[in-house]
């Protein structure tokens, strides 16, 4: 168990958000590289795509199959595409050369071929990345792999892929959150973000962080890869690897109590979060001048 669990609170999360120099350009706010999306899923690349383009990143490339492409392309226009027939690794070395953080797994499928991705990626990546979905299923037989990257690593796991990673059942992860989540982040020294009711953050040093935001309407398809692509966008604009997670999962929340005051949780979607995020950032802005 942990000794340190704090409360994620707007006084905190508001200085993550400075006021942005009139003299910068796009390069100041960092490039994110998406790895995610498959025939079938091309909605979860959508979805972490715009949700990374709407949380203040400079560029967000996505490295996509090119089967999904032609969908992609027109949902998320301000996004640049690396489409692949297959994920050779010059190819991916190349995308890793030029990212400031990285973000694999959404929608991409439990295949071995998501898993040697996964595993070069954690060998060459030296900037932040974000595992999620089934980044995080192909991690889960190849825990070990962790110990062999030097990057800082944010894991996003929902309580199924969370007991995978454990190697326990899904009742054992609810009822001891805490004392597992803080296992896996101490053990393998990365950053876990424990999906669900009070979304929690397990840190390196054994600090837990509790987010109070966020509904039952959010338990719906895409969510994840929505907050994915958030927190990907933050560490690509320079927030510490903590900070990235509990900016990504509070503002993610906010967005879901938002949706769902104006849709109501029955109706709350990824893309109505998505609807109301610039208004989050709005209020952001305001509250900082």
């Amino acid at each position: 168990m942990s000794d340190s669990i704090d409360l994620i609170t707007l006084e905190q999360i508001l200085p993550l958000f400075p006021a942005r120099d009139p003299l910068a350009n796009k390069g100041s706010y960092g490039r994110a590289l998406l790895i995610c999306g498959s025939y079938g899923m091309a909605g979860a690349a959508a979805i972490a795509a715009e949700g990374c383009v709407k949380s203040g990143v400079g560029l967000c490339e996505v490295l996509c199959p090119e089967s999904i492409y032609p969908i992609l392309a027109p949902i998320v226009r301000e996004a640049v595409y690396t489409p692949v027939h297959a994920y050779d690794p010059k190819t991916i070395g190349d995308a890793l050369s030029r990212a400031d953080a990285v973000a694999l797994g959404c929608g991409l499928g439990a295949t071995a071929q998501t898993a040697g991705l996964l595993q070069q990626v954690l060998e060459q990546c030296n900037v932040p990345l974000v595992i999620d979905a089934d980044g995080l299923n192909c991690l889960s037989a190849n825990i070990e792999w962790l110990q062999q990257s030097s990057c800082p690593v944010i894991l996003t796991p929902h309580p199924g892929e969370m007991a995978r990673l454990c190697g326990c059942d899904i009742p054992t992860v609810q009822q001891h959150r805490i004392s597992v989540a803080t296992q896996l982040a101490t053990c393998y020294h990365v950053t876990v973000v424990l999906k669900g009711h009070d979304t929690l953050i397990a840190c390196p040093n054994g600090a837990i962080w509790v987010n109070p935001t966020g509904n039952p309407g959010m338990a719906t398809g895409g969510s994840g890869d929505l907050l994915c692509g958030m927190i990907a966008a933050f560490l690509a604009q320079g927030m510490p690897p903590t900070d990235a997670a509990k900016a990504g999962v509070y503002l993610h929340g906010l967005a879901g109590d938002l949706c769902a005051a104006e849709y109501s949780q029955i109706s709350t979607t990824p893309t109505g979060m998505l609807q109301v995020l610039p208004r989050i950032f709005r209020e952001i802005e305001n509250k900082n001048q």
